[in-house]
């Protein structure tokens, strides 16, 4: 029998194409012989599918997955099997969704494009007197919005499917790629919009939305 279920562990994104890996371990009495792994994909904008059997009864312990468009999600479970036939339930699921790159999101009058090597994708869009981008058809449960810190930057008001969530100040010591999580707890179907609040500029890199 088994004396410690398996565990995975599992990244939040922070690129345009990030990769999930999985790295799972159990402990039994007679000898993990392998495990199996299923993968769960969701396109953009778009729900879950159904798990598919990506691997059985293999020795590695760890396995690796990649969303491989922006805006889709990738998951990973897995599950111990001993020499004795028992097979544990599977462990807690491990997702990664990618984030939709700046240049993809509407935008209103007064946003410049620009360039930096601390995004994600090397660009950014700069907001401000009330300017703001939006990336719609989403669907999910938390949203993850990558903005640039740092010396004279305003406030971004961020809106979800015309929800005001809270403003987010910018104003730092030094220049930095900040990642803003927002759970939302409920769900929501619609449109993600970051705002600047102010006259002081807002430097928008990237949204990622997890289901």
């Amino acid at each position: 029998h088994f004396t410690s279920a398996p565990t995975g562990t599992g990244t939040w994104p922070t690129s345009l194409r990030p990769t999930v890996t999985y790295a799972v371990h159990a402990a039994d009495n007679v000898g993990v012989t392998g495990y199996d792994v299923e993968r769960l994909l969701a396109a953009p904008g778009k729900p879950f599918g159904t798990w598919t059997r990506v691997a059985t009864n293999v020795k590695s312990s760890s396995y690796s997955s990649t969303a491989t468009a922006p805006g889709a999600e990738v998951c990973l479970r897995a599950r111990a099997r001993d020499a004795a036939g028992n097979i544990t339930p599977w462990a807690p699921t491990r997702c990664s969704a990618a984030a939709v790159d700046d240049r993809s999101f509407t935008r209103t009058r007064g946003v410049k494009a620009m360039r930096s090597s601390l995004t994600i994708g090397g660009t950014y869009l700069s907001l401000k007197g009330g300017s703001s981008v939006a990336l719609g058809g989403q669907r999910g449960r938390v949203v993850s919005v990558f903005l640039l810190a740092g010396p004279g930057q305003g406030t971004a008001d961020i809106t979800i499917a015309g929800r005001k969530v809270r403003p987010v100040k910018l104003a730092a010591a030094r220049p930095r790629l900040i990642q803003v999580l927002v759970p939302v707890t409920d769900g929501f179907a619609g449109t993600v919009k970051v705002k600047a609040a102010g006259r002081k500029p807002v430097r928008v890199d990237a949204i990622a939305v997890a289901r």
